[in-house]
């Protein structure tokens, strides 16, 4: 079924179906947060507490946040055989937004069904594992920056390993979830852009969903 009203240019088309995918997409990955970043969870899970055995006891998903269970040493102050913890919350969703992006582009770009799927999935893989280093290198600044002296202080860092380590917090909050599936988006459609732009200067009208290319 054709949509009459769209754009005629097939770049101004593209761009006006991904527009108006992004907040749907948005939509069904916020209100479905908490199952899309569970993988997110399972993962650091497995991580962090054998990487960190003496400062990590363990990490619980409680459906929008990670959180870190530290145990805390408080003698004299609680009951012989008890524990304080403190907990860090980490929230995935802040290292996830490239996912509903990805999808819009997807959805608008040309592509049997079958593979459309094929590559959504894919995409979901790759910005899991490009939140679960955004969750990491927040865990680790968390652990070195903002816990009292006591606990940072069990986290030892050279001052290169620090650098490394504020460089990967900023990689991945500010670079790899926007980056990322754009980047992937390229490589899922390598000839499309360049048809995209070749057509509308030569100022035709065909519909982005019934192109002849074919990724």
């Amino acid at each position: 079924m054709k949509i009459h009203w769209l754009p005629h240019k097939p770049i101004l088309r593209f761009v006006t179906l991904t527009l108006l995918w992004l907040p749907f997409t948005f939509f069904i990955w916020y209100r479905y947060g908490a199952i899309l970043n569970w993988p997110v969870a399972w993962i650091l899970e497995g991580i962090l507490p054998s990487q960190f055995p003496g400062i990590i006891k363990g990490v619980e998903y409680l459906g929008e946040v990670i959180r870190l269970i530290i145990p805390y040493d408080t003698p004299g102050i609680l009951a012989a055989g008890k524990r304080a913890e403190l907990v860090v919350d980490i929230n995935p969703l802040a290292y996830g937004y490239g996912l509903p992006l990805l999808i819009a582009l997807i959805i608008a770009s040309p592509g049997k069904e079958a593979m459309q799927w094929l590559k959504g999935i894919i995409g979901y893989g790759v910005i899991v594992l490009v939140q679960v280093f955004g969750c990491y290198f927040e865990s680790l600044l968390s652990l070195q920056f903002k816990l009292p002296p006591e606990f940072s202080g069990q986290l030892v860092l050279l001052p290169w390993q620090r650098d490394l380590l504020v460089l990967g917090y900023q990689m991945g909050s500010l670079i790899l979830p926007g980056v990322v599936p754009v980047v992937l988006w390229f490589m899922f459609y390598p000839n499309f852009p360049a048809s995209l732009l070749r057509l509308s200067s030569n100022g035709e009208s065909a519909n982005t969903t019934s192109l002849s290319v074919r990724p």
